[in-house]
């Protein structure tokens, strides 16, 4: 628990949002959650102080007004949270600690939701639709073991209004939650210090607990740092820290190593794959420009429950579904994994050992595979769609008195690529971009092999040959990060095709091409794979 500041005490306040008359909340089709500050008690971004709350959420199905009776009610510490989202945003979010009368800290269920004492109010600013978190959330639901649950509420701070906020689970460990083993404080050697962890990559607050990875980001001269969440800041041991560094950093070297992608000794050693496997298609349906580089968890159990390496929980998609004008992020086509070809300026790359993932042929198969079963359910379009329009419709009419108090719909704030002028025009605008995101993905994971290729390194495979519509090259790399080059001639050596990509990944890799343009007739080709030496043949075009 973080300790509580003393209501006396007065401190420098980062930001206050009370100092100003502002807009009048007297009912809502939101709950309704209100915090009233111990007099004297400045909020901060460091430290709880302490406060009282009342919850009115009748179940009548009418509006909730200021003057009901609270359905709950009791302490809690409050204090300011987020980086972007503080630094950028008006509406400031809050992370809030549910206390007892002695000032400990309690479990509360709220709202439905499982009892726990650390939740996070989060303000959606600008994603002027509210909603983009709640949905990958909802979606993270349908297909991993734990994704954060949350409510919309109306809040009010010392009886002004705040706006819309989501009352959302934060990343603990806890059965309800990340549900890993316990580690204590005691638990220093052994198989009694192999876990449970969660880290991040992430933005650093002052007091964090991080070790650096091994290898600088991709065209830095610094390495990332991985920070510690759990076992928090008061209860992680030296020998804790030690023993998660020096793990994450084994798997770093084998993600280093040319047999990274081995089946026995590579990745699939290490991580859970299909844990990575969902989480980076929940990045990519989103296009989050944060994706893998910020705000991306990871957990750790003890060996003796798991000793691999999961991907998860979500957190953080504000800036997701198209609400970024920076690095491509307004775009719903190309590869969110791709930030570094397109940002390369970026502080925050991703980091090495994410490419060489989503670029091994074996993982990229499975990416397919897992992408067309999960079209058929969860990330049917339909569906999808619907997760939108029924949280919009969750919103109502508490919008309007949300853009009351924050004027904005009308004026881009950082880092809005659209500005729709209206609430409908919001959620319009992030259906359409998820509609034609999801019709990219369809295009570009339907390019993905089937299957990966045995073929042999110097020889190449090629069928069906002749061919109609499409034909298909199989061949093998040798080393990492080499080029393939493919060049086609017809019959009178005029070039009707070229190709050439750099692999992150070494190993056999399977080309598809469309030749239904080509002119019937006989065609040669010259394949050079990598720092082989160029293999031809002839390819017939019926």
């Amino acid at each position: 628990m973080k300790r509580l500041l003393p209501a006396w005490i007065a401190i420098f306040s980062l930001c206050s949002a009370f100092g100003v008359a502002q807009v009048k909340l007297e009912k809502s089709s939101l709950p309704i959650f209100s915090v009233t500050l111990d007099q004297g008690a400045i909020l901060n971004r460091n430290t709880d102080v302490p406060a009282s709350y009342q919850l009115r959420a009748n179940t009548t199905g009418k509006d909730n007004t200021v003057n009901d009776q609270p359905s709950l009610s009791g302490r809690l510490g409050i204090r300011y949270r987020g980086k972007s989202s503080f630094d950028l945003s008006d509406k400031k979010p809050y992370s809030i600690e549910f206390l007892d009368a002695k000032g400990e800290e309690q479990d509360v269920a709220i709202l439905g939701m499982p009892g726990h004492s650390d939740w996070a109010l989060i303000g959606p600013f600008a994603d002027k639709s509210l909603i983009r978190d709640a949905v990958l959330y909802r979606m993270g639901q349908q297909i991993m073991p734990w994704a954060p649950k949350y409510r919309f509420v109306d809040v009010q701070v010392n009886g002004q209004y705040q706006g819309v906020f989501m009352l959302t689970e934060r990343i603990k460990r806890n059965k309800v939650r990340v549900n890993i083993n316990k580690i204590g404080t005691k638990d220093t050697t052994g198989q009694k210090v192999t876990g449970g962890y969660i880290i991040a990559l992430d933005k650093l607050d002052p007091g964090d607990i991080t070790f650096r990875s091994a290898f600088n980001m991709p065209g830095k001269t610094y390495p990332p740092d991985y920070r510690v969440v759990y076992p928090n800041e008061d209860d992680l041991r030296p020998a804790q820290l030690q023993y998660i560094k020096e793990h994450m950093r084994a798997f770093e070297r084998v993600m280093d190593s040319p047999t990274y992608n081995d089946p026995k000794a590579g990745y699939a050693k290490w991580i859970d794959v299909p844990s990575f496997v969902d989480m980076v298609l929940l990045n990519e349906l989103s296009k989050n420009v944060d994706g893998y580089r910020l705000s991306t968890y990871f957990y750790k159990d003890n060996d003796a429950t798991n000793s691999k390496i999961f991907a998860g929980p979500l957190w953080d998609y504000n800036l997701a579904f198209g609400n970024a004008n920076y690095c491509n992020g307004q775009y719903p086509v190309g590869w969110a994994y791709d930030f570094n070809k397109v940002c390369p300026e970026d502080y925050w790359v991703i980091h090495f050992w994410w490419d060489k993932l989503v670029n091994d042929p074996a993982f990229r198969v499975k990416m397919k595979q897992r992408w067309f079963e999960l079209r058929k359910n969860v990330f049917a379009t339909d569906r999808v769609i619907g997760h939108i329009d029924s949280l919009a419709n969750v919103i109502g009419p508490a919008q309007a008195l949300n853009f009351q108090l924050y004027p904005i719909l009308n004026k881009a704030v950082w880092p809005n690529s659209y500005v729709g002028g209206t609430y409908a025009n919001e959620i319009t605008y992030l259906k359409n971009w998820t509609r034609d995101r999801i019709t990219w993905l369809d295009g570009a994971m339907a390019e993905i092999p089937d299957r990966v290729s045995n073929v042999a390194f110097g020889e190449v495979k090629l069928y069906p040959n002749p061919g109609r519509e499409s034909v298909t090259f199989e061949y093998r790399l040798a080393g990492l990060g080499e080029t393939a080059e493919l060049l086609i001639v017809d019959a009178n050596g005029r070039e009707v095709y070229s190709f050439s990509k750099k692999f992150i990944g070494s190993g056999p890799q399977i080309l598809p091409l469309d030749v239904s343009r080509f002119s019937p007739g006989m065609y040669f080709y010259k394949l050079k794979p990598g720092n082989g030496a160029p293999i031809t043949g002839r390819l017939v075009r019926q």
